[in-house]
């Protein structure tokens, strides 16, 4: 089967009576086992892929390379998916034993409609603090609107500046909707940025000039909220359907115009999760992003937040040869891998993406170092490394808050003794 996997899905979805806090109209999960299975080479590789042809499996991230990959099942279709693991030889554990349970546990800490971060929030929760944070700091801090997404809802950004001249530093976060631990944890560290008498986080403060987009696609992320807690693109229609209906979505992370889908898996197919659109930009928030970019002079750091895995990720996606660059980036995603460490013993993996994590084109961090020369471009896959994975609990907010803070603190430091800023 080509196409929409977690679409896919929906048609075997028993609905049930829900919890006062969990959407009436959210798809349900009830029963859906959450597998970790273990592929060793290529000849189960393609056997997985072909699962995923015939059974109702919702595979959390692409299936480009041998590793390790959840995968969400059905509850009419695990005993087969395990029978089938077992026949090719597939090692598997079961990480979650029912994925609506653990999703409505999240949902139950949208009931805060303060801003906080001992739980997650919605986008209108979220673009509210937003307006307060810019107002408190007014001296040195504006919000602006960059564009709009395909629905027309605005895409908001935060400018932090004390005094002009300063090197500018751009953050983003929830480019993917499934993601909500990126957009979290990005704007708790704009909050300890701000309020923080830390003198390590001051001097970063009055250093530097910060560029934040908290959510780069309010469209799939106000989706996920509502209708599909699994749901990672944007909503703007591709114009082909399949038999579960019109496909929605484009990849954003895959739709940038830098080596645009020279490699990455399924991204020609519009109704399959990594599709990565039908030309470069051709999405409403990617358009937005890159004339923002554009905008903003001689920037020297680019992160993109994501989740998951623990990783600290460098160009290239496309291919496994390494930037001219690439010592003095790698020397900077270890000093942050380090002041994550020095928190909770959290351990970050730091390499290129194509070679550590999976091959893919058309990404921001690429376009960002590629087309617009920032020396320091890396995209940062937050907490877990599968336990949770894109479920990660709302309690472990503040934990990736804290050790991603003294990351950046750490990343800053090794970016200086690199002459990064120089």
């Amino acid at each position: 089967m080509k196409g929409l996997i977690f679409l896919t899905i929906l048609s075997f979805i028993c609905l049930t009576t829900v919890m006062a806090e969990f959407p009436s109209t959210m798809r349900r999960l009830d029963g859906f086992k959450v597998y970790q299975v273990q592929v060793a080479d290529g000849e189960q590789l393609t056997e997985f892929r072909k699962m995923s042809e015939d059974l109702s499996v919702e595979i959390l991230k692409e299936t480009s390379l041998t590793g390790t990959y959840d995968v969400a099942v059905a509850p009419s279709n695990q005993e087969d998916f395990e029978e089938r693991c077992r026949y090719y030889g597939l090692l598997i554990k079961t990480i979650i034993k029912d994925l609506q349970n653990l999703i409505e546990q999240g949902f139950s800490s949208l009931k805060s409609t303060s801003m906080d971060w001992e739980d997650y929030h919605d986008l209108k929760t979220i673009y509210q603090w937003i307006d307060h944070i810019a107002f408190t700091y007014r001296h040195f801090v504006k919000t602006f609107i960059i564009g709009f997404s395909y629905d027309g809802r605005p895409i908001k950004a935060l400018k932090v500046q004390h005094r002009k001249g300063t090197k500018n530093i751009v953050i983003d976060a929830n480019i993917h909707a499934i993601e909500w631990i990126s957009s979290a944890t990005l704007t708790c560290f704009i909050n300890n940025l701000l309020s923080s008498t830390d003198p390590r986080l001051v001097a970063l403060r009055e250093n530097y000039t910060w560029y934040f987009v908290p959510i780069v696609n309010p469209d799939g992320f106000v989706f996920s909220h509502e209708k599909e807690r699994l749901w990672r693109k944007n909503r703007k229609p591709t114009g082909f359907s399949n038999s579960s209906g019109i496909c929605y979505g484009t990849d954003l992370n895959r739709n940038f115009d830098y080596q645009w889908m020279v490699n990455g898996y399924n991204m020609d197919v519009p109704c399959d999760h990594w599709y990565a659109g039908s030309a470069p930009d051709s999405e409403p928030e990617v358009k937005t992003m890159v004339r923002f970019l554009q905008s903003i002079p001689d920037i020297k750091v680019y992160l993109a937040m994501h989740s998951y895995g623990n990783l600290c990720l460098l160009p290239y996606g496309h291919t496994n040869e390494l930037p001219p660059n690439y010592d003095v980036m790698e020397y900077i995603c270890k000093g942050f891998a380090k002041g994550v460490a020095s928190v909770f013993n959290t351990q970050y993996l730091v390499g290129p993406s194509g070679k550590l994590n999976y091959p893919v084109s058309g990404a921001a961090k690429d376009y960002a170092f590629a087309v617009l020369d920032v020396p320091f471009s890396a995209t940062i896959e937050l907490r877990d490394r599968g336990t949770y994975g894109f479920f990660l609990p709302a309690d472990q907010i503040a934990d990736v808050c804290e050790e991603v803070t003294e990351g950046l603190i750490s990343l800053f430091v090794a970016a200086n003794e690199k002459g990064l800023f120089d």
